[in-house]
C-alpha cells in the first residue's frame, strides 16, 4: 500500500498565510475524514493510506513522521501576484533550498530525511497565491476561491501517481 501525507503549513491567524489549513480540511472532507479543529495539527490521527496534517511551520522533528510515507505533498501560500495562482513543483532534497526564510523549506526537510534515514519519498510543493496577511482568521475572497482547485489538484496528483 502506497502511503500519502499532505502537509499544510502557514499561520491561519494571518489571513491568506493560512490557506493550507483550508486546503487540508477540504481534502479531509473529500476523503470522508473529520476536518481539523483550529488547535489540532492532525499528528495524533495518522495511520491511513492518505493522511493530512497542518502545522504553523515545518520543523526537523517532522522527519520522524514523514519517513513512514511514500508520497508527500506540502501546501503553502505564495506571494507573487503576477504569476500563476497555483504552482506545483517536484521537490529535490539535493537541489538546495532557500536559506533566507524564517521557516524550514520542504526541500531542506527532505534533505534531513535523506541524511538520517536514507529515504526520499516522491514529494511536491503546491503553493497558492495569497494577498492578505493582516492579523485575522479567514481568507481573502481570492484565496478562498483557490481552495477547491488546490484540493482537486492534489487529489489528481495522488490518483495519477498510483499508476
Amino acid at each position: 500500500m502506497v502511503r500519502n501525507l499532505i502537509i499544510g503549513y502557514g499561520n491561519p491567524e494571518r489571513r491568506d498565510d493560512g490557506v493550507a489549513y483550508y486546503v487540508v480540511n477540504r481534502l479531509r472532507r473529500r476523503l470522508a475524514q473529520e476536518p481539523l479543529a483550529w488547535e489540532d495539527d492532525g499528528l495524533s490521527g495518522l495511520g491511513g493510506q492518505t493522511d493530512s496534517v497542518f502545522m504553523r511551520q515545518l520543523v526537523p522533528e517532522l522527519i520522524e513522521t514523514i519517513v513512514h510515507y511514500d508520497r508527500l505533498v506540502f501546501v503553502d501560500a505564495h506571494v507573487p501576484a503576477d504569476g500563476p495562482k497555483l504552482v506545483c513543483t517536484r521537490l529535490d532534497p539535493d537541489g538546495g533550498a532557500p536559506v533566507f526564510s524564517h521557516h524550514l523549506h520542504p526541500a531542506l526537510l527532505l534533505g534531513f530525511l535523506k541524511a538520517v534515514w536514507d529515504k526520499v519519498p516522491l514529494s511536491h510543493l503546491l503553493t497558492i497565491q495569497a494577498s492578505r496577511f493582516d492579523l485575522e482568521r479567514g481568507l481573502s475572497v481570492e484565496a478562498a476561491a483557490l481552495v477547491e482547485p488546490a484540493a482537486e489538484l492534489i487529489l489528481e496528483m495522488l490518483d495519477t501517481d498510483r499508476n
